[in-house]
């Protein structure tokens, strides 16, 4: 008798527990994310061009930026090349750079996108300043359409003195069909 009740006790803990869990993942989801540097959207905000005292602070010293470029699953149809012109610089910190990406529309539809992008080492993106970018609005791309993106950049100068490489990663997404969202 005694060990029945346990035995319900226990199965009716476990429901419990797993919606305890399901409600904390959101949470625990954003703290990952948070920590790896994945999807942080305050690393796409718009900053101004450094100083001419915060390029005179870095002494020279060089960083290589390396760009990656990847399509997610929801244009593979759709989109026949995204990459960057530029596979990799170094730069003295604080100096700012100027490069393009391209992506082209290989399908007959219009289509919107916008491009989520992430840095690794996770900790080099705070110091990884975006002075204009094409992913701080979405990309519509016509028919056909071959489009050059601009990014315009700088590494600031107070940058860890481990950190020797920074790798730009950016996720072309669909966001919608341009007849759905005008309304056509």
């Amino acid at each position: 008798m005694k060990s029945t009740r346990k035995l319900i006790l226990l199965i009716s803990l476990i429901p419990v527990l797993m919606f305890g869990f399901a409600f904390a993942m959101v949470p625990l989801y954003g703290l990952y994310c948070e920590a790896a540097g994945i999807n942080q959207l305050k690393a796409a905000e718009k900053v101004a061009p450094p100083s001419k005292e915060e390029q005179t602070i870095a002494n020279g010293r060089q960083i290589k930026v390396e760009f990656d470029a990847t399509l997610h699953s929801s244009l593979d149809a759709v989109v026949s090349e995204f990459r960057s012109l530029t596979p990799s610089i170094i730069l003295k910190l604080g100096e700012v750079h100027t490069i393009n990406y391209i992506v082209k529309n290989k399908s007959s539809r219009s289509i919107v996108t916008q491009a989520v992008p992430s840095i690794t080492p996770w900790w080099g993106t705070e110091h990884f300043k975006k002075i204009e970018c094409f992913c701080f609005q979405q990309q519509t791309l016509a028919p056909g359409e071959e489009k050059k993106m601009g990014l315009q950049f700088y590494v600031h100068s107070d940058i860890p003195e481990d950190i020797k490489t920074l790798t730009l990663s950016y996720t072309l997404m669909a966001v919608s069909n341009v007849t759905q969202s005008v309304g056509l």
